[in-house]
């Protein structure tokens, strides 16, 4: 009668490391989920606000800006590290001296009232590599517009103005509209990216995939 045998120590060993592998591996793509859920959630809230603040500036008869400022450390964002997320900012009734370049997030109401801001999720960024267009109409303007994007301290910024007379536009802005991305920062093929057009003067605001 043969006698039965238990598992070899190689064995074990091998089946404790394919379930490591097994398990970094539903880890990652879990967190990269989660990611994209809250990118997909933050793109939507942000184009509803730049959507809302047009009606806003209209209704109250005053000047409005919203800067959007990339994250400085899109893995150290949180609830208390919010300096190190994407954010943006809301402005009201800035002044002849406001600038785009001038703006310091840390001190936001200078030449401007300041309303709220905002921080995205841990790990959302502006994704500047970004490729593809916006849908049609809006296809012939151009991502991250280098004439309206500033970038300090290393950190890309933009901005937009709603007006009281209700027209929208970019800081700087000559041309009929500007599109950026928006990413994570995991370098996963699951991991998504989100497109915002805004078309000028009308303030139209159109979501997309970009990749």
């Amino acid at each position: 009668m043969r006698r039965s045998r238990g598992f070899t120590l190689i064995e074990l060993m091998l089946v404790v490391a394919i379930i490591g592998i097994l398990a970094v591996a539903a880890i990652s793509l879990s967190r990269a989920a989660q990611r994209n859920a809250n990118l997909g959630s933050a793109t939507f809230e942000l184009a509803l606000k730049l959507s809302g603040l047009k009606a806003q500036a209209l209704s109250e008869q005053a000047d409005y800006l919203l800067v959007l400022v990339d994250a400085a450390n899109p893995a150290a964002c949180g609830t208390l590290s919010q300096t190190s997320c994407t954010r943006y900012f809301i402005l009201r009734n800035p002044t002849a001296a406001w600038t785009l370049s001038g703006f310091t997030p840390a001190s936001p109401a200078a030449n401007a009232e300041y309303v709220d801001d905002v921080a995205m999720p841990r790990g959302i960024r502006l994704h500047t590599a970004a490729a593809g267009s916006p849908p049609p109409p809006f296809n012939a303007i151009p991502m991250f517009d280098s004439s309206l994007t500033a970038t300090i301290s290393g950190k890309k910024r933009f901005a937009f103005r709603f007006g009281r007379d209700g027209r929208v536009s970019a800081e700087g802005a000559s041309k009929p509209g500007y599109a950026f991305a928006l990413t994570t920062d995991l370098d996963s093929s699951a991991t998504d990216h989100k497109g915002v057009v805004v078309a000028f003067p009308a303030g139209i605001v159109r979501t997309f995939p970009t990749h």
